[in-house]
């Protein structure tokens, strides 16, 4: 892990210590010595030291939904919930969503199904 990233605007940013449940803080504007981030609590100035680290948003999930049987996931995925209603077999015990919010955050869902 790099601790050296200068922020540049447009960034989001944290420091290497900071405990994983902190907000990464997005750059909105840069000074000589401070920048302005924004984090869930609002915009604040920072120092422009070499404590930081670039936070890289992950590759978003394919929003799916998989049909789930006993002793199984079915398989194809599907892009969309009616599609997996439509192709589901008569022993599905439940259907799996997937997706990532904007956030860069991964979901999953699990509907159980009773038939």
């Amino acid at each position: 892990m790099d601790t050296n990233h200068t922020p540049e605007v447009g960034d989001r940013v944290r420091r290497a210590s900071w405990v994983p449940s902190m907000d990464a803080v997005d750059v909105t504007a840069i000074g000589r010595y401070r920048f302005l981030g924004v984090d869930s609590d609002g915009e604040f100035p920072y120092d422009i030291d070499d404590n930081w680290v670039k936070v890289i948003k992950p590759t978003p999930l394919p929003e799916q939904w998989l049909n789930v049987y006993p002793g199984n996931i079915g398989w194809p995925a599907y892009g969309h919930g009616f599609t997996a209603e439509e192709c589901a077999g008569d022993h599905r015990i439940a259907v799996l969503h997937i997706w990532t919010d904007a956030d860069g955050v991964d979901h999953a869902e699990i509907e159980r199904v009773e038939r």
